[in-house]
């Protein structure tokens, strides 16, 4: 239709709404995505405690570079009004955390949506389910992760942490022993900063519930990120999250590796002491959702990616509780 049939074929108002319906339909098309890409986002937050209890710090270049000090053994000394102090040197050691990436797809059928649309968006269900599997997947690895064994992972608390800061319920005990406020009190003092959370399965806090309660002990309560109301103990707040298993297996002596938690076959668990002064989430690229060419009439696509590293500044700053008998 040249300009001359569509004059005449619309009036003068027909053709001036015409065209600020066209530029307006331009400019939502770049003013909708980064509403929407925040409101995704904000999903990956959304009752999500352990999410925004980790400090989430921006970072550049391919990995997280820390200089970990390391004292000398003389690290002062009293002496006279004309004595020299004896000279030490300190070491430093550069320690990377090479940011990794987190992504995941999902695909919805053209006919599927065709058919839910009178009831229900099932393109955005689906989003909103892989919101749900990303954000579990984060925690998870920030717990099991291992570099060591799987070099796409960042190694998560378990590996990260050290032997010196590790409290075994009972050493030599095949699957645990029964959880004691000793040993719990002795985990939290192996952490030489300022615990701002320890982490735990469902079952765990239930013991330690009922470890005070046996006690006598006053069981209090305090709101943490997201809204949450949780337990305390000696003042720190108790987070109970499912991907610390209650069937991890314990050797009596070494530290559960990923396999032995994710297929454990064992009766026990265990609990982190975290120091959020110390441990915090490197992060390259913040979570994004993105849609997909698309390489059929019959289907939709997106992918959600972040690319990040979980960084441990201090290693006298993080403790574990491990061997700990559930059932």
């Amino acid at each position: 239709m040249n300009n001359e049939v569509l004059n005449h074929a619309l009036s003068r108002t027909d053709v001036e709404r015409l065209k600020r319906t066209l530029i307006a339909s331009a400019v939502t098309g770049v003013l909708e995505q980064p509403d929407v890409q925040k409101e995704i986002a904000g999903l990956m937050d959304y009752l999500n405690p352990w999410r925004q209890s980790v400090p989430r710090l921006p970072g550049s270049g391919s990995s997280w570079l820390l200089d970990r000090r390391s004292v000398g053994t003389t690290i002062a000394q009293f002496v006279n009004d004309i004595e020299e102090p004896d000279e030490d040197v300190s070491t430093y050691a550069r320690v990377p955390f090479v940011y990794k990436t987190i992504l995941a797809r999902g695909k919805v059928t053209r006919k599927a949506r065709a058919i839910g649309r009178s009831f229900r968006d099932i393109l955005m269900d689906e989003i909103r389910w892989r919101v749900e599997d990303v954000r579990d997947y984060e925690e998870y690895y920030s717990i099991w992760g291992d570099a060591a064994q799987n070099a796409k992972q960042f190694s998560g608390m378990n590996k990260l942490i050290t032997d010196a800061q590790k409290v075994a319920q009972s050493t030599g005990v095949m699957n645990g022993a029964t959880l004691s406020l000793v040993k719990m009190d002795e985990a939290i003092d192996r952490n030489r900063g300022n615990p701002g959370l320890i982490l735990v399965s469902r079952a765990f806090r239930r013991l330690l519930a009922s470890k005070l309660q046996s006690s006598q002990r006053w069981i209090d309560h305090t709101e943490i990120a997201a809204g949450f109301r949780v337990m305390t103990y000696n003042g720190i707040p108790v987070l109970p999250t499912t991907n610390i298993p209650d069937t991890i297996f314990y050797s009596g002596s070494a530290t559960p590796t990923q396999a032995q938690a994710i297929g454990g076959t064992g009766t026990s668990s265990m609990a982190f002491i975290v120091d959020f002064d110390n441990l915090w989430m490197g992060v390259l690229s913040e979570f994004q959702t993105q849609a997909l060419s698309n390489k059929s009439s019959q289907y939709e696509e997106f992918d959600m990616f972040m690319d990040e590293a979980l960084v441990l500044f201090n290693t006298l700053k993080i403790s574990a509780l491990y061997g700990v008998k559930i059932s």
